[in-house]
């Protein structure tokens, strides 16, 4: 493990960065490294330098951290907290709320990998980092017990910066109605259809003779009376 004051780290053209003044001469040998986290230090008696951070409160996703907004996940967990749908944890553990949603989120990623094998993923060379707050991967019971604490439905719709919509979002163009044709002058204008009459009562069906010789002699009707 390679540890530097980060005062004394400079930047060389081309994105290098080189401790001090001392820059290698050609052909002597250099250490080539990334940096994993920059954080205060803890100097023992014995020379070992250790960080004075925890490594579940530096775990980040990523890229896709990158998209959710800095701060999203912890403001959710501050205001789950506040309206008391989590349990507030009174000793330091090794999991923490904003690492089991985190934690989550990594195993939809890894369908394939245990909790174990996802925090293991997670943390990544965090792990390797010599904290002053010893860490080591949680067990599968550990992991389960703190995501049966969280809410299924805890998303970031908690956070109130989260429900407004993104400044880019086009909004829908508004409905118009399709333009009437204008008719020449001197139109008849639109045609209107007549309603058909009721069709007579026997028409279509052929009357008896008798009903024909009643009809023509007057005496249609039964409860005709009869003259004097």
């Amino acid at each position: 493990m390679i540890v530097l004051r980060a005062a004394g780290l400079q930047l060389r053209g081309g994105g290098m960065v080189t401790a001090g003044d001392a820059v290698p001469s050609a052909g002597e040998l250099a250490v080539f490294c990334r940096p994993v986290v920059t954080a205060p230090a803890v100097v023992r008696r014995d020379g070992t330098v250790l960080a004075d951070a925890w490594l579940r409160d530096l775990v980040r996703l990523g890229e896709l951290e990158r998209h959710l907004g800095a701060g999203v996940i912890e403001a959710v967990v501050d205001a789950a907290l506040a309206k008391g749908r989590l349990r507030r944890r009174q000793r330091r553990r090794l999991m923490s709320y904003p690492l089991v949603i985190r934690l989550m989120l990594a195993t939809a990623l890894m369908p394939d990998a245990s909790y174990c094998e996802a925090l293991a993923r997670l943390a990544g060379l965090l792990a390797d980092i010599p904290f002053a707050l010893a860490w080591h991967v949680a067990t599968e019971k550990v992991a389960t017990d703190w995501r049966i604490l969280v809410p299924a439905d805890l998303k970031p719709g908690e956070n109130p910066r989260s429900t407004c919509s993104p400044p880019d979002s086009p909004s829908p163009p508004p409905r118009t109605e399709p333009a009437r044709k204008e008719e020449p002058p001197g139109h008849p204008g639109p045609r209107t259809v007549e309603p058909r009459a009721n069709p007579p009562r026997h028409a279509g069906r052929i009357m008896p003779a008798h009903h024909r010789r009643h009809r023509e002699n007057g005496l249609e009707g039964r409860h005709r009376t009869p003259e004097p």
